[in-house]
């Protein structure tokens, strides 16, 4: 009895070691799949160029149609409709989805791919003037971009306005 528990325990030794092995070859694959990997399929099926933005401090330049969108904030954020405040947040909608990689020591970020939406958040009454003109419009934003961090952030990348460009 003890020989064939022994020898029981030696396979599923051996069944965990060949499934960490290709678990690890499978991530190898991938990698490199993606690593080398510059385009990706629309919903149509269309090939698409996928550009790369960097997270905070780099600063971006990116462009896209201007809107605003409700979304109920406090106290529930949605689970009470009737007494949540309703937030009006400036999203800027991509032509194209972009991906917002983090650079080396980036410990407050995360990679985000295929992103279609950002958060536009103005820094100061100036920026809150100029960006509300361009509701509806298309509009070319300067800033920095960084990742949801409150129930406030209602995209999951949101751009920092330095300045409104041209």
């Amino acid at each position: 009895m003890k020989k064939i528990i022994m020898l029981l325990i030696t396979i599923l030794l051996v069944f965990s070691l060949v499934a960490c092995n290709q678990e690890a070859i499978n991530e190898e694959i991938t990698t490199d799949i993606v690593d080398s990997t510059e385009f990706t399929e629309d919903e149509l099926g269309e090939v698409i160029n996928v550009v790369e933005y960097y997270f905070e401090p780099s600063v971006s330049t990116i462009e896209g149609t201007l809107i605003t969108r409700m979304y109920y904030g406090p106290p529930g954020y949605g689970e009470n409709p009737d007494t949540d405040i309703q937030e009006y947040p400036f999203i800027l909608q991509l032509d194209d989805p972009i991906d917002v990689l983090v650079q080396e020591g980036d410990l407050h970020n995360s990679d985000k791919c295929e992103v279609t939406e950002i958060q536009v958040v103005p820094i100061n009454t100036e920026n809150i003037e100029i960006v509300e003109q361009y509701i509806n419009k298309r509009i070319k934003i300067q800033g920095t971009l960084f990742e949801a961090l409150t129930g406030h952030h209602h995209t999951n990348v949101l751009i920092e306005v330095e300045k409104v460009l041209d």
